[in-house]
């Protein structure tokens, strides 16, 4: 049966605002009820996983740390190319969209060295996916500890200049993670905290590290050749003492005083907002208004911060199938929609 003029054009909004863009047949596939094939994507299971072989595990990715510029990037390509396979199959790709949301939302740069570059990849296969449509709290713990984070932010040389390291050797804090956990990745810049808190969170995550190749090589600061580039807890960087983050205090607990700052951060109300205005700002408009952030900010505190509840209540928002298509496409989005329309990969060597 032919589709009407109106089920096409809310298949073309579906295909553009909230995925990838149209493959060849796409609107007619989905066409008789685009939402509920919306619906049903995000419902399937394993639609995030990436299951393309020969990409590195989490211990291979951090081997490469320090290393060598080519092997490196090589593992940077393989991940590019397995990103974009991914994104080339689903019919609509919201999920796509969602992961390519939060890997924004924790932005890290593929330019730094050390850390970051062989191991980005991973980070959104190991610690994006599996929780893109679960759990946000979740997402934010296994983001900041993972080493492609850990040193783009520098926390890997964040030491308590009263901790056993930093009265030995005279190095200082770094406060670049804690500052991007309050200002970008949980509460936003109007959430309600203060240099304060900001002080008190990066001596919390004093000690929260990375294995330098150095270390790794020469035995150093708990380094091994087994766990070079890895997330290490370096009780002599910590800075001794209770901290206060947004009037709640942290007793010393090793490692789990920065976890449970993390968790209260993650479900703090003023997060449910942030994210919340940000989603609906990525698809749906540049201008949220209170009363489309309001149910959405109040799913995904009831949900304990479920990635898949605070979606489908920004599908449940009038705007969602009804505001005009006025968003831009980042150039990502667009070679993705090109490839998509045209059924052809554009990459090297494809």
């Amino acid at each position: 049966m032919a589709l009407t003029a109106a089920q096409a054009r809310l298949a073309h909004l579906v295909l553009n605002r909230f995925g990838l863009g149209a493959k060849q047949g796409s609107i007619q596939r989905i066409g008789a009820n685009p939402r509920a094939a919306l619906v049903a994507e995000i419902n399937r299971p394993g639609i995030a996983d990436i299951t393309t072989t020969g990409l590195p595990t989490y211990a291979a990715a951090c081997r490469l740390t320090d290393g060598e510029w080519h092997a490196t990037n090589n593992v940077k390509n393989l991940e590019l190319k397995a990103r974009v396979t991914k994104a080339l199959q689903p019919e609509i790709g919201f999920v796509e969209r969602l992961v390519m949301f939060f890997s924004n939302h924790f932005s890290v740069g593929i330019g730094k060295e050390g850390a970051t570059r062989p191991t980005i990849g991973q980070m959104e296969r190991s610690v994006i996916r599996p929780n893109v449509l679960g759990s946000f709290p979740a997402m934010l713990q296994g983001v900041i500890r993972h080493p492609a984070m850990l040193d783009f932010l520098d926390n890997s040389s964040s030491v308590g200049p009263n901790s056993t390291f930093g009265r030995a050797n005279g190095r200082g804090l770094n406060e670049n993670l804690a500052r991007e956990i309050l200002e970008l990745h949980t509460l936003g810049v109007g959430g309600g905290y203060r240099q304060a808190d900001v002080l008190a969170l990066a001596k919390i995550l004093t000690g929260w590290s990375v294995v330098r190749g150095w270390e790794a090589e020469l035995g150093r600061e708990g380094g091994t050749p087994a766990n070079r580039g890895q997330f290490i807890w370096r009780p002599q960087y910590h800075e001794p003492g209770t901290y206060t983050v947004l009037g709640r205090a942290y007793a010393p607990d090793g490692v789990m005083q920065g976890r449970r700052a993390l968790a209260m951060l993650a479900l703090h109300p003023s997060t449910a907002e942030f994210l919340a205005f940000k989603l609906i700002q990525h698809f749906i408009t540049d201008k949220p208004t209170p009363q489309q952030v309001d149910p959405v900010a109040a799913a995904y505190r009831a949900s304990r911060g479920n990635i898949k509840s605070t979606v489908l209540a920004m599908l449940n928002l009038p705007a969602a199938f009804t505001a005009p298509l006025t968003k831009l496409r980042t150039p990502y989005e667009i070679q993705i929609a090109m490839m998509r329309a045209t059924g052809r990969r554009y990459l090297d060597s494809q």
